[in-house]
Protein backbone atom coordinates (compact mmCIF):
# COMPACT_ATOMS: atom_id res chain seq x y z
CA UNK A 1 0.00 0.00 0.00
CA UNK A 2 3.25 2.19 0.49
CA UNK A 3 4.22 2.08 -2.97
CA UNK A 4 0.78 2.67 -4.27
CA UNK A 5 0.51 6.19 -2.45
CA UNK A 6 4.14 7.17 -2.80
CA UNK A 7 5.93 5.78 0.54
CA UNK A 8 6.13 8.93 2.59
CA UNK A 9 2.05 9.55 1.76
CA UNK A 10 1.02 6.80 2.82
CA UNK A 11 2.30 8.40 6.66
CA UNK A 12 1.02 11.58 5.76
CA UNK A 13 -2.31 10.24 4.68
CA UNK A 14 -3.03 7.60 7.42
CA UNK A 15 -0.33 8.62 10.18
CA UNK A 16 3.25 7.26 11.80
CA UNK A 17 1.99 3.72 12.94
CA UNK A 18 0.63 2.79 9.02
CA UNK A 19 1.87 -0.60 9.87
CA UNK A 20 0.76 -1.61 13.10
CA UNK A 21 -2.97 -0.38 11.70
CA UNK A 22 -3.13 -2.17 8.53
CA UNK A 23 -1.92 -5.00 10.83
CA UNK A 24 -4.69 -4.40 13.55
CA UNK A 25 -7.26 -4.21 10.49
CA UNK A 26 -5.86 -7.48 9.10
CA UNK A 27 -6.64 -9.48 12.24
CA UNK A 28 -10.32 -8.53 12.64
CA UNK A 29 -11.19 -8.86 9.41
CA UNK A 30 -9.89 -12.40 9.86
CA UNK A 31 -11.13 -13.10 12.73
CA UNK A 32 -14.60 -11.96 11.45
CA UNK A 33 -14.71 -13.98 8.62
CA UNK A 34 -14.14 -17.07 10.58
CA UNK A 35 -16.65 -16.13 13.27
CA UNK A 36 -19.13 -15.65 10.18
CA UNK A 37 -18.38 -18.63 8.68
CA UNK A 38 -19.00 -20.85 12.05
CA UNK A 39 -22.30 -18.96 12.34
CA UNK A 40 -23.43 -19.96 9.12
CA UNK A 41 -22.12 -23.50 9.79
CA UNK A 42 -24.21 -23.53 13.06
CA UNK A 43 -26.83 -22.41 10.89
CA UNK A 44 -27.09 -24.44 8.63
CA UNK A 45 -26.84 -27.17 10.78
CA UNK A 46 -29.78 -26.25 12.47
CA UNK A 47 -31.97 -25.73 9.16
CA UNK A 48 -31.20 -29.13 8.35
CA UNK A 49 -32.54 -30.61 11.60
CA UNK A 50 -35.40 -28.42 11.08
CA UNK A 51 -36.13 -30.03 7.82
CA UNK A 52 -35.98 -33.11 9.62
CA UNK A 53 -37.87 -33.14 11.86
CA UNK A 54 -40.74 -31.18 9.67
CA UNK A 55 -40.25 -35.00 7.53
CA UNK A 56 -40.42 -37.23 10.23
CA UNK A 57 -36.71 -38.00 10.34
CA UNK A 58 -34.97 -39.77 12.52
CA UNK A 59 -32.30 -41.62 13.58
CA UNK A 60 -33.88 -44.36 15.03
CA UNK A 61 -36.28 -44.78 12.18
CA UNK A 62 -33.08 -44.91 9.97
CA UNK A 63 -31.42 -47.43 12.08
CA UNK A 64 -35.04 -49.27 12.16
CA UNK A 65 -35.39 -49.53 8.62
CA UNK A 66 -31.91 -50.60 7.82
CA UNK A 67 -31.35 -53.22 10.10
CA UNK A 68 -34.71 -55.13 9.91
CA UNK A 69 -36.00 -55.90 5.97
CA UNK A 70 -39.80 -55.90 5.24
CA UNK A 71 -39.93 -58.85 3.23
CA UNK A 72 -37.54 -60.68 5.17
CA UNK A 73 -38.91 -64.67 6.11
CA UNK A 74 -39.55 -64.60 9.76
CA UNK A 75 -39.14 -61.09 10.51
CA UNK A 76 -42.67 -59.53 10.51
CA UNK A 77 -43.34 -55.96 11.67
CA UNK A 78 -45.08 -56.92 14.34
CA UNK A 79 -42.27 -59.07 15.93
CA UNK A 80 -39.74 -56.56 15.15
CA UNK A 81 -37.02 -56.22 18.01
CA UNK A 82 -38.35 -52.32 18.90
CA UNK A 83 -41.97 -53.14 19.36
CA UNK A 84 -40.60 -55.71 21.44
CA UNK A 85 -38.76 -53.47 23.46
CA UNK A 86 -41.71 -51.61 23.84
CA UNK A 87 -44.35 -53.72 25.21
CA UNK A 88 -41.75 -54.66 27.60
CA UNK A 89 -41.79 -51.55 28.24
CA UNK A 90 -45.36 -51.13 28.81
CA UNK A 91 -45.80 -54.48 30.66
CA UNK A 92 -43.40 -52.96 33.50
CA UNK A 93 -45.14 -49.99 33.79
CA UNK A 94 -48.15 -51.05 34.06
CA UNK A 95 -46.70 -54.14 36.79
CA UNK A 96 -44.93 -50.88 38.41
CA UNK A 97 -48.20 -49.13 38.64
CA UNK A 98 -49.97 -52.50 40.08
CA UNK A 99 -47.33 -52.38 42.70
CA UNK A 100 -47.84 -48.59 43.47
CA UNK A 101 -51.59 -49.27 44.05
CA UNK A 102 -51.11 -51.57 46.09
CA UNK A 103 -49.14 -49.87 48.35
CA UNK A 104 -50.89 -46.78 48.20
CA UNK A 105 -54.33 -48.76 49.55
CA UNK A 106 -52.01 -50.39 52.10
CA UNK A 107 -51.27 -47.25 53.30
CA UNK A 108 -54.30 -45.91 53.43
CA UNK A 109 -55.78 -49.12 55.78
CA UNK A 110 -53.05 -48.42 57.90
CA UNK A 111 -53.90 -44.78 58.18
CA UNK A 112 -57.76 -45.49 58.54
CA UNK A 113 -56.39 -47.81 61.53
CA UNK A 114 -54.19 -45.72 62.80
CA UNK A 115 -57.05 -42.86 62.97
CA UNK A 116 -59.00 -45.41 64.45
CA UNK A 117 -56.70 -46.17 67.22
CA UNK A 118 -56.09 -42.58 68.10
CA UNK A 119 -59.52 -41.58 68.18
CA UNK A 120 -60.39 -44.40 70.83
CA UNK A 121 -57.48 -43.64 72.85
CA UNK A 122 -58.82 -39.71 72.94
CA UNK A 123 -62.61 -41.03 73.65
CA UNK A 124 -61.08 -43.10 76.74
CA UNK A 125 -59.03 -39.83 77.81
CA UNK A 126 -61.68 -38.11 77.80
CA UNK A 127 -64.51 -40.17 79.19
CA UNK A 128 -62.46 -41.40 82.50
Amino acid sequence: MGAALGGGSMEAAFGAETGSLLTKVTIYAVIGFFLLSFALYLGNIGVRKGQAAENGENLLSEVVDESVPVNAPGNSSADSALQQVLQLNQDNAESANDEASDVVSGLAQEGEAAAEEIKTEAEEVANP
